[in-house]
């Protein structure tokens, strides 16, 4: 079983010295989310499918990102 819980990297962050660091407790925060409803599954009553089901909903239900990221290319 695999997740991929994509998160932008906050080293990448511009702005205000407030900004970055609100990029990365913004980013600690979204793990922390992600880990604590992984660690709330009921693992013992689920089939791996039914794992998997959740841990990718997990990754799908992002809190809306902040645009302190500089566009690609720039």
């Amino acid at each position: 079983m695999t997740a991929h819980w994509g998160v932008p990297d906050p080293a990448q962050a511009k702005g205000t010295p407030e900004q970055v660091e609100r990029a990365f407790r913004d980013a600690y925060l979204l793990l922390e989310r992600r880990i604590s409803l992984f660690l709330s599954l009921p693992l013992s009553s689920l089939d791996k499918l039914a794992i998997q089901k959740e841990v990718n909903q997990i990754g799908a239900s992002s809190p809306e990102l902040r645009s302190y990221f500089a566009p690609r290319g720039v």
